[in-house]
C-alpha cells in the first residue's frame, strides 16, 4: 500500500508497530494461558532438509507475492465480497505453504512467537521473504494489472 501511494510513511510505520504489538500481546496471552513452550511450538519452521533457507525465502516471497497481489487488486473493488477474496487467498496461501515453511507471510506473525517463545531459528527467512514478496507484488500489480511499465515515477516519495 505504501509503494502504491495509498498510505504514507507515517501510516506504514504505524501499521507495522501495531502489527508487532498485537502479535506480541497475542503471543504473551497464549504464553500465560498455556506456556512459553506452547508459544515456541507456534513458531514457523522450515521443512528441513527438504526446504533449505534459500527455498524458504523463495517460498515465503512467492506466497506473500500471491497474497499481496490479491489484496492490491481486490482492495480497489467496490464489491463487499472483496474481503472474502482476500480471506480465501490467505487461506489458500497458508494451506499451500504450511508444509514448506509454516506459511508466515507476515514478519509480525513470526516475530512474536520467536520473541515470547525464545526460538529464532531461521528468523531472517520470515523477515526477508515476505518483504521481498510484498515489493514484487507491487511490481506485478503495476505491470500486469495497471499496465504501468515505468516505475521510476512511482519511486519518488518526497
Amino acid at each position: 500500500m505504501f509503494l502504491d501511494k495509498r498510505i504514507d510513511v507515517k501510516d506504514m510505520v504505524g501499521y507495522w508497530v501495531f502489527q508487532l504489538v498485537g502479535a506480541v500481546l497475542a503471543s504473551l496471552a497464549f504464553g500465560i494461558i498455556l506456556s512459553r513452550d506452547a508459544v515456541a511450538s507456534t513458531y514457523t519452521v522450515l521443512a528441513k532438509p527438504t526446504v533449505g533457507t534459500f527455498g524458504g525465502v523463495l517460498a515465503e516471497a512467492v506466497l506473500t507475492l500471491i497474497f499481496v497481489t490479491a489484496v492490491l487488486v481486490l482492495s480497489k473493488s467496490q464489491a463487499h465480497s472483496k474481503y472474502l477474496g482476500m480471506g480465501f487467498t490467505l487461506t489458500a496461501v497458508h494451506l499451500i505453504g504450511i508444509v514448506f515453511t509454516g506459511s508466515s507471510v507476515n514478519p509480525a506473525r513470526s516475530f512474536a512467537p520467536a520473541l515470547v517463545g525464545g526460538t529464532w531459528t531461521d528468523f531472517w527467512v520470515y523477515l526477508v521473504g515476505p518483504l521481498v514478496g510484498a515489493a514484487l507484488a507491487w511490481v506485478v500489480y503495476k505491470f500486469v494489472v495497471l499496465g504501468d511499465t515505468d516505475l521510476t515515477d512511482d519511486l519518488d516519495f518526497s
